[in-house]
């Protein structure tokens, strides 16, 4: 194990070349979202397909059906984040 002596109070500190590239990788124990932006997320999304279903079901083509989920998922993620604090 390399270290190198520097001037912070006689404090060992490894070099950059000697440190593992994991450190800069997610801390598996944090969470990658807050459950707000998860909530926030999951109805946008449930938003989206239940809008994307019902276009389909009224006989629109399958690239309008998806332009609407995704315009609903969209605005729903929009009204969501004003409204749930």
């Amino acid at each position: 194990m390399l270290l190198s002596k520097l001037n912070r109070g006689g404090v060992a500190v490894p070099p950059l070349r000697a440190r593992s590239w994991e450190s800069h990788l997610h801390n598996d124990r944090d969470p990658l979202l807050s459950q707000r932006s998860a909530l926030i997320l999951l109805l946008g999304v449930l938003v989206g397909i239940g809008a994307g279903t019902v276009a389909a079901l009224g006989d629109a083509d399958p690239a309008t059906a998806v332009l609407t989920g995704a315009s609903a998922c969209g605005a729903g993620i929009i009204f969501f984040n004003a409204t749930i604090a």
